[in-house]
């Protein structure tokens, strides 16, 4: 029996793979293999330097219990993390990166072909920004210490 024609799923051990790649419809389109963006988390690292600003200076002043309410902005710092789309130029909450669906996109994904340099996910970016900036903040640390 061909192994294309049987309803059963392909045993990779047994069964040859089929030689040409399936293309899939645009029903089938996910954004997030074919987005091209750039993760910028510098106005989340604003804030949380103005949260960390603040929190130093009520814990200086007369009501030092005052320092609790600066935990509850924390939750909102992520709103401030954006990504920005190299095919059109969008920017926009870093949250909302998997619905991005622009026209550079679509057609990558009609001729089912993906970007040429494997970019890194936005989930990798920040990642990678957050170890940088956490380096940073200790060196900062280490300098001030001194």
């Amino acid at each position: 029996m061909d192994a294309s024609r049987r309803s059963e799923p392909l045993d990779p051990d047994f069964d040859a793979l089929p030689t040409h790649p399936r293309r899939r419809s645009l029903g089938e389109f996910d954004p997030v293999e074919h987005q091209r963006l750039i993760v910028n988390p510098f106005l989340g690292v604003l804030g949380l330097v103005g949260l960390a600003w603040l929190a130093r200076t009520l814990a200086r002043s007369p009501y030092p219990g005052l320092v609790a309410f600066v935990l509850i902005p924390l939750v909102f710092l992520t709103y401030l993390i954006q990504y920005h789309c190299l095919d059109c130029g969008r920017t926009g909450l870093y949250q909302g990166h998997q619905a991005h669906a622009c026209p550079g996109a679509l057609a990558r994904a009609r001729e089912d072909r993906r970007w040429r340099f494997p970019f890194p996910t936005p989930w990798a970016q920040l990642v990678v920004w957050g170890w940088v900036l956490a380096g940073l903040a200790i060196l900062l640390a280490v300098w001030a210490w001194t």
